[in-house]
């Protein structure tokens, strides 16, 4: 699947998600994203601190000016994974990935790449901008602009995208001396859930959600590596 039918994917994702949920971007599926990374990742703190979930901590009695530095320490710490490891994380992933698909293509002598020269309309970015300087065409060299420019942004969804599959990892693992985390807590609870429509309801959000991450994590690796984007052949 090229760049661009995997960016009408994202967007089909986008619409249908604005679609059923009522709230304008609030509920764009990136501020979603964002919405679960920061409501994790407090969660998270809140069971390694003080052994309390986000649902059951009484924030009014730990407001005060002598707990201001576990206030700190979330934000220094909630800053430094979302903005410094994350990207590395995803990096090193992608890499491992880029690493295991070259070894699968040369034991199969599959050449994606010269795949995607071959059809109708996918060039290769690097050659498309070679050719926007040799002929002074400025709609080649926007669409290269372009690229880059959509791909910069593509790279900050797909951080919070993996910052959410993260936390999600990290507060199921740790629930603390009986103290139950966030994820932990609605996991028992939809398996004794005895009302089948809302419990088969959650589980198709739950593999919305699933296939969501995947198709966005996806296209972002495909951004990552392979530097095709579409342009007309024919186009004057």
């Amino acid at each position: 699947m090229d760049n661009n039918n995997q960016e009408i994917i994202k967007n089909n994702l986008l619409e249908k998600l604005s679609l059923l949920l009522p709230i304008g971007k609030l509920f764009d599926l990136k501020y979603f994203y964002m919405l679960l990374v920061f409501i994790l990742s407090l969660d998270s703190y809140l069971i390694f601190k003080f052994r309390e979930s986000i649902l059951s901590i009484d924030f009014i009695s730990i407001i005060n000016p002598g707990n201001i530095r576990y206030l700190i320490q979330y934000i220094l710490g909630f800053s430094f994974t979302v903005a410094f490891s994350i990207p590395v994380a995803k990096f090193l992933l992608y890499k491992a990935l880029f690493v295991i698909f070259n070894a699968i293509r040369s034991l199969t002598s599959y050449k994606i790449y010269k795949q995607k020269e071959s059809s109708s309309d996918d060039i290769s970015v690097d050659r498309l901008y070679r050719e926007a300087l040799l002929e002074q065409n400025q709609y080649k060299l926007d669409t290269v602009y372009e690229y880059y420019k959509d791909k910069k942004e593509f790279d900050k969804v797909t951080n919070i995208v993996l910052s959410a599959v993260v936390f999600i990892i990290i507060d199921l693992l740790i629930s603390n001396n009986g103290a139950q985390s966030l994820c932990s807590q609605l996991k028992d609870q939809l398996f004794m859930m005895n009302n089948k429509i809302i419990k088969y309801s959650i589980f198709v959000f739950l593999c919305f959600f699933l296939y969501s991450t995947i198709a966005l994590l996806k296209t972002g690796y495909d951004k990552t590596w392979n530097y095709v984007t579409t342009y007309p052949k024919n186009k004057e």
